[in-house]
């Protein structure tokens, strides 16, 4: 009776059935127990129909859990969609709106000139607009901004300080920073992006680290060479393309993560690690079918399953909402990437 009453009060934390029905389910396991403690000496044949009648219940329980979960997965995927949809909408109505609404909005260009210094990295800090990087074949930092000042006299500027290029300006004095830069696209170790109610776009770049912060801002990633890159919103989707990066880690909430093929011939390394984790959105990758890499896999998502079309998956363990394994060649791939995907609510799909 204990284990029963665990598994309704599971499925209830897990969002799979309402308080009402676990109320309802555990109501009639209270009626069940307190027809069995009237009789007071069974006799074997009562001991054996009781027996009978237990295991009747639990398969009726069972059968009850499997039609609530079945129920409720539908009305839960609406719901986490229509979720998406509002905040996907009103972050984006956020960032418009702070592109739109102030007056006296400023532009100014600025450049820097970067040589061939090894091991320097570039700074952007952006503020309730758009950050886009775009790489090119050259030595010199050219970043358009546009700003809004609360008053006269706030500086913005590009500035070297050691080793660190970066755009200075008082964040307080500011309501708005939105940059465009062209920059050196291998010149630079690492690169910090960091942003408040803005996306964040970069395009054509090579670096050993990429670290990408926003809120309220979708963050797309194109054509990126490194050993780590870590890309960090919340209401807003992430999508990467055409990549090849060591060590990815991805995270979002209530909104979605969409991650294509990678460059056809990696060449970073010969082990690749990619993790993605969403609340209230789901995953969606896209593999290279190069059959020379090989993958191993580990999902779970806590609702609406996780679809893999991986035809050389061997499967360690393959339930709805949790698979783990590997393809047939992972042991001899000359390029091995390990996907470490995590969503809530959603499904994960991969193919």
């Amino acid at each position: 009776m204990n284990e029963e009453k665990m598994t309704i009060l599971k499925m209830l934390e897990q969002g799979k059935i309402t308080a009402a029905e676990a109320s309802e389910l555990l109501n009639a396991l209270k009626n069940k127990d307190d027809k069995k403690q009237e009789t007071k000496t069974p006799t074997a044949n009562n001991q054996w129909e009781n027996s009978k009648s237990s295991d009747s219940f639990s398969r009726d329980l069972g059968k009850k859990i499997e039609v609530l979960s079945k129920d409720l997965e539908p009305k839960l995927q609406k719901i986490t969609q229509t979720l998406i949809d509002k905040t996907n909408y009103i972050a984006d109505k956020i960032s418009k709106s702070f592109s739109d609404s102030y007056g006296g909005e400023k532009e100014k260009t600025l450049e820097l000139y970067v040589g061939n210094k090894k091991n320097a990295q570039l700074k952007f800090n952006g503020k309730n607009g758009v950050v886009y990087i775009k790489g090119y074949n050259g030595d010199k930092i050219t970043a358009k901004v546009k700003y809004i000042t609360k008053n006269e006299g706030n500086n913005i500027e590009l500035l070297e300080l050691g080793d660190t290029f970066y755009l200075n300006y008082n964040e307080a004095y500011f309501s708005k920073v939105s940059i465009e830069a062209y920059v050196p696209e291998e010149l630079f170790k690492n690169l910090y992006v960091n942003s408040v109610n803005g996306n964040i776009c970069i395009d054509g770049f090579k670096a050993e680290e990429i670290h990408l912060e926003t809120t309220n801002g979708k963050i797309t990633l194109g054509n990126i060479t490194g050993q780590y890159v870590e890309a960090d919103t919340s209401n807003a989707t992430i999508e990467v393309k055409q990549y090849d990066i060591v060590k990815t880690k991805l995270l979002t909430t209530n909104s979605n993560i969409f991650i294509g093929p990678g460059i056809v011939e990696p060449e970073k390394s010969d082990i690749y690690e990619l993790r993605a984790e969403t609340s209230n959105g789901k995953i969606e990758i896209e593999l290279s079918k190069d059959i020379r890499i090989g993958y191993s896999l580990e999902a779970n998502t806590s609702l609406n399953g996780i679809q893999v079309d991986i035809p050389t998956l061997e499967y360690e363990e393959n339930e709805k909402n949790y698979v783990k394994g590997k393809t047939q060649n992972y042991t001899l791939a000359t390029r091995k990437v390990k996907l470490d995907l995590e969503a809530s609510n959603a499904p994960i799909i991969i193919k």
